[in-house]
């Protein structure tokens, strides 16, 4: 085939293209899904780009053996409007009706093409007057990938979108956590104290049920405190929870006639938590070991 023919053979695929392409397509969107994840899973490929891959064919119905130009734009509207990114391909080998390019591997797509809630591809032969019709809306495959280039607003992510452990220590750079990015309330302080306070020494027959006051072992501010019960006596039970609540918290359990012992968190009311115990132990101590604020 001479050059001019093969001229000739050009211009008359690119007329015969634009009543065939509105069904090619089709499969072309198809195939532009599959594509777009396989391009955002190759760490080759940046988010710029996206894989795009369809068929052409002859008015026929015969799959072209050519190489064709094509003029690819996208739009925020499926008709009509200005384009929002347009590249063209020259010289784009069809093997059997089969053509491969990368859109955005010419004119890198900006991230702000995505900012739209709908985008779609306008396809155009080149040579030809027109674009192809209609317009086909893009998968939201591609519109995820380029979130990686999205600046997301302050306060968009609280606690209650961030799973539970997704956050680790190899995530957080060093020194990037400063007191003024920490809510006030978000954190707890934990305090130990150097020597464990008594709050309870009673031998033979401790008193049941009563309201034990720390105002004066912690500050105004603890919540809660870190206890250690030492329970002797047969069969004897000790428990210690918050003042009005109905669960208790911290309970020690002696079925011989010896001595038990037990430490837990005791959560506070106005700095008091609430004691109680079953039968008559031979001795009760109870120390306050830390508090949390």
């Amino acid at each position: 085939m001479n050059t001019q023919s093969f001229q000739k053979f050009l211009q008359g695929l690119s007329r015969q293209l634009i009543p065939n392409l509105g069904s090619i397509l089709v499969m072309a969107a198809m195939l532009f899904v599959y594509n777009a994840r396989a391009a955002g899973l190759n760490a080759g490929t940046s988010p710029s780009t996206i894989s795009y891959q369809g068929t052409l064919s002859t008015a026929g119905g015969t799959a072209v053996n050519a190489s064709v130009g094509l003029i690819f734009r996208l739009y925020n509207v499926q008709s009509g409007g200005s384009a929002l990114w347009t590249e063209t391909h020259t010289g784009v080998p069809v093997a059997n009706g089969l053509f491969n390019v990368l859109l955005g591997s010419i004119t890198p797509i900006s991230s702000s093409v995505w900012d739209n809630s709908t985008v779609f591809l306008g396809v155009q032969v080149e040579g030809d007057s027109a674009e192809l019709s209609p317009r086909e809306m893009v998968s939201a495959v591609p519109m995820a990938m380029m979130t990686t280039n999205l600046t997301i607003p302050d306060g968009n992510i609280t606690t209650a979108k961030i799973s539970d452990g997704a956050v680790t220590n190899i995530k957080i750079a060093d020194g990037a956590i400063t007191s003024g990015k920490i809510a006030s309330g978000a954190t707890t302080k934990i305090t130990l104290l150097d020597q464990p306070i008594q709050i309870l020494n009673e031998w033979g027959g401790a008193t049941d049920g009563r309201t034990l006051d720390l105002s004066a072992n912690v500050p105004a501010t603890a919540q809660s405190v870190l206890v250690e019960i030492n329970v002797g006596g047969a069969n004897v039970r000790t428990c210690l929870k918050t003042p009005g609540a109905t669960d208790e918290t911290l309970c020690v359990q002696e079925s011989a006639a010896g001595t038990s012992f037990g430490q837990g968190w005791v959560k506070m009311s106005n700095r008091t938590i609430y004691y109680s115990t079953s039968m008559s132990p031979s001795s009760q101590m109870i120390w306050i070991i830390g508090y949390m604020e």
